[in-house]
């Protein structure tokens, strides 16, 4: 099963800007705070010349789960790991992956700051897949819409990580 995800989001910031805010770990966790993730953590931040590997642990709170989903979790929601590996080049790109260490459900995807005035445009899109065929599909759909809802968070968090 897999599911299709493709989203765009404005930054009221330049690209330059942001990509010098993204290895700083307050804005790291800013940005899951933002997307209502909980107990957010950083597992790693490593840098070497223009690339950026983040790598992240947080829950999904069982709050923000339809009943089915939630009532599988008795200790406050799925575990989730997001690694993005970005390049900080002219036009910042990224890979990322999200996977659940409590389940089988996983995202893949690419993230593109592009410019748009003296504005960004947030660029993501990847595969939300889960391998559960009789509920895998309903995983999947409420895995995209919790990303989406999530980035679009996070793209405030950033605008005002530049700008504090």
């Amino acid at each position: 099963m897999t599911t299709t995800f493709a989203e765009t989001f404005r930054i009221e910031a330049s690209s330059e800007a942001i990509a010098r805010v993204l290895a700083d770990r307050s804005t790291v966790l800013a940005r899951l705070h933002a997307a209502g993730r909980d107990e957010p953590t950083i597992e790693s931040i490593g840098q070497q010349d223009d690339r950026l590997r983040l790598t992240t642990t947080y829950r999904v709170s069982t709050a923000a789960m339809p009943s089915w989903m939630a009532s599988r979790f008795t200790d406050g929601g799925p575990r989730n790991r997001r690694t993005e590996r970005w390049t900080l080049a002219e036009q910042p790109t990224a890979e990322v992956s999200v996977e659940s260490l409590d389940g089988g459900v996983r995202f893949e995807g690419t993230y593109a700051l592009e410019p748009d005035g003296q504005h960004t445009k947030w660029v993501v899109h990847g595969t939300v897949r889960h391998p559960v065929p009789v509920i895998g599909r309903r995983v999947e759909r409420f895995t995209a819409d919790s990303l989406a809802a999530g980035y679009a968070q996070e793209a405030v968090a950033l605008a005002s990580a530049v700008h504090a």
